[in-house]
This record gives C-alpha cells, sequence and structure tokens, in this order.
C-alpha cells in the first residue's frame, strides 16, 4: 500500500489488512482489504497539498462524516448501499462492505433499458429523503443479481433543491441516452415512471422543468465558447 508509514496506524485502528488497490481518484483512493475474514473496500480521501493542513483535514473529515451520514440515511430510506462497517474520521476515512457485482455501465444499452425504471425509483426514494448523490453515473450502480447497489456518496449531500437534484437526474439521463441514443426516449420515460413512482407527478414535473433548464443552459454556454 502506498504511503506505507502513514497508513499502518489506519490498518491497526480499523482491523484490516491491504490486498491491493483497486482505484486511485481526484478524491480519494480505494482499496480491497480483509476484515474479519472477508473481503471489504476502504476509501482513503487524499491530502490535497494546495490547502493548508488544518483547513485539508477539516474538509477531508467533514466530507468523510457526511458520506457516511448519507450511506446510513440512504439505506434507511430503503436505497441498496453497500453496508457501512467502520468510519475513521481521523484519517478520512471509510470501511464498506464489498458488493459483489458488476457496473450498470458494463452491462450497455440493454441493461439500462431493463434498469432505468428501477434506477429511476431508487433516485427517486433518495430525493424524497433529502439525499442527492452528487454522481450518479451508471458506474455508481452496482448490478448484483436482481438488484441495483447505489455506490459512492463522496459528492452528495442532504438538499430539497430542485437544482440539485434535476443535476442528479440530468448526469445519469445525459449518459444513459449516450450509451444508447436510439433508446433515449425510451430510458428516459421508464426513469421518469420510476421516479414519479416515489415521488409524485407534480415533483417529478417540477424536476425535470428544471432539468430542461439546466440543458438549455449548458447548450447555451457551448454556444458562447464556439463564437
Amino acid at each position: 500500500m502506498e504511503n506505507r508509514a502513514s497508513t499502518n496506524s489506519l490498518e491497526k485502528e480499523l482491523g484490516v489488512s491491504v490486498i491491493r488497490r483497486i482505484a486511485a481518484g481526484a478524491e480519494a483512493d480505494v482499496y480491497m482489504v480483509r476484515y474479519h475474514g472477508v473481503n471489504a473496500v476502504l476509501k482513503v480521501r487524499c491530502p490535497k497539498l494546495y490547502r493548508s493542513l488544518d483547513l485539508d483535514n477539516r474538509l477531508r473529515r467533514n466530507r468523510t462524516i457526511l458520506e457516511a451520514k448519507l450511506i446510513v440515511r440512504a439505506t434507511e430510506a430503503g436505497v441498496n448501499t453497500p453496508a457501512l462497517l467502520a468510519v475513521s474520521p481521523t484519517h478520512s476515512s471509510l470501511l464498506i462492505e464489498l458488493v459483489k457485482g458488476d457496473s450498470l455501465l458494463t452491462k450497455g444499452s440493454s441493461g439500462l433499458i431493463r434498469y432505468s425504471e428501477q434506477v429511476g425509483r431508487l433516485l427517486g426514494r433518495m430525493h424524497k429523503n433529502m439525499i442527492t448523490h452528487g454522481d450518479l453515473t451508471p458506474s455508481n450502480i452496482i448490478v448484483s443479481g436482481v438488484q441495483l447497489f447505489i455506490i459512492d456518496f463522496g459528492l452528495g449531500d442532504f438538499t430539497s433543491t430542485l437544482e440539485d437534484k434535476a443535476v442528479d437526474v440530468n448526469l445519469f439521463l445525459k449518459i444513459a441516452e449516450t450509451i444508447a441514443p436510439q433508446d433515449s426516449s425510451r430510458l428516459r420515460a421508464q426513469f421518469r415512471d420510476g421516479y414519479i413512482a416515489e415521488t409524485s407527478k407534480s415533483h417529478a414535473d417540477a424536476v425535470f422543468e428544471r432539468l430542461k433548464e439546466i440543458r438549455l443552459r449548458g447548450r447555451y454556454i457551448a454556444e458562447r465558447q464556439l463564437q
């Protein structure tokens, strides 16, 4: 494991042994670890050297605590998420259940068509409980058997604003429609049906109306950049 001297205490505190690093992102490194005889996932938020030490420690600690709360709240709301096994605010780290399965992204257009209604339900359930994900891409949805699991709440928040909810919807649909452009209308309709089932038609109408505004703003900015 990289930065061995700085992670020995974390392994000792959480009772894990590192197997390998499985992802290195701008926000965090993710490792597969052994925890009480089973494999689990360890997410470690990386220090940002461009920030002051005190500010960086505070931000990483607060984001770690917030992500843990989001996972717990989503689980309580009936959203499938990996179980939260342990939290170390001191090390800005989360220990999470390893969910066996493949990302929805790997399922291609047929998978998106099959699961779009279920994704709409899950996101509607989150929004109904004032949770936004912040990065709801097909890569952050795991297909495990017949169930979907939402992972990586690192950019999430507790919020009730239409803008934040519409951003969640837009991100998922934009990528899904890019992968399956010939089925974009069907994907969108199925997703919307699932979202309505968990919220209400009036709420969905308001969110999708804001989504239209977001896309119009995006087109305007793109056109301005071309001028």
